[in-house]
């Protein structure tokens, strides 16, 4: 069962919708309240460093949706958009 929690960005005041997964990265997402679509969405993602990068998939498989992606260049983050 995957359980979401609040969590406030206390730099930010953004708050999200949380999930923690059992290798200890954590998938942040907030969507603003609008009535209709598109719309923007935050995502953050806080892994531990000695994975290298981590990636939030947009839909259920790889192919055919999105996926974003970050790691650390030692100065800063770096993000990519992808698609297979």
């Amino acid at each position: 069962q995957v359980l979401s929690v609040p969590y406030c960005d206390p730099l930010t005041t953004i708050c999200y919708s949380s999930y923690t997964n059992e290798w200890g990265i954590s998938y942040r997402i907030a969507l603003p309240d609008v009535a209709a679509a598109p719309s923007d969405a935050i995502i953050q993602i806080v892994a531990p460093i000695e994975f290298g990068w981590a990636a939030f998939a947009w839909g259920g498989t790889m192919v055919w949706n999105p996926l974003t992606m970050g790691w650390s260049n030692g100065t800063g983050a770096v993000v990519s958009s992808r698609f297979a």
